[in-house]
């Protein structure tokens, strides 16, 4: 593509104008899709939008005999993880999460959390007995992350009291 371009999500613009002639245009879904079939538009827009040269230097020259069009290169999609981080520490786990709901099990038993921007902070329950060199101790912590309503996400990891 030569200047700029934009992604829609079922005909709602996601904000993303990209405009690089060098750089790969990348568009985060946020929010993520919900279960089913959506339409994602690609929109690509060519014409001279910015005036770089006296003309000859640019893809719209007679002397090009051409017109940029389309996507050059390659084109993908990728989901990336809603759950991208956990650190425990002391009986605190941290997790950096994009979604709004999350639920929190150590050993099968529910934790409660609070949530400030994309980091969940959990508090590990009382009487826990400890991880040392001498007893071996250790927790199984499964996160579950989801949407408005249900889980999706899921995250299991040993933890380390």
């Amino acid at each position: 593509m030569l200047w700029r371009s934009t992604m829609s999500i079922d005909g709602h613009d996601t904000g993303q104008a990209q405009e690089n002639l060098v750089a790969p245009h990348i568009f985060h879904i946020k929010d993520g899709l919900t279960e089913g079939r959506h339409e994602i538009t690609l929109d690509i827009d060519n014409r001279q939008i910015y005036r770089i040269s006296n003309g000859m230097a640019h893809a719209y020259t007679d002397e090009t005999q051409t017109k940029w069009n389309g996507v050059l290169g390659e084109m993908t999609m990728e989901a990336e993880p809603l759950i991208t981080d956990v650190k425990v520490m002391n009986n605190v786990a941290l997790v950096t999460c994009s979604s709004k709901r999350m639920r929190c099990l150590i050993d099968g038993k529910n934790v409660k959390g609070t949530r400030n921007g994309d980091t969940w902070t959990f508090h590990l329950p009382e009487g826990l007995e400890k991880w040392d060199e001498f007893n071996n101790n250790l927790r199984l912590m499964t996160l579950y992350a989801g949407k408005e309503k249900g889980y999706d996400g899921l995250l299991e990891k040993k933890l380390v009291r």
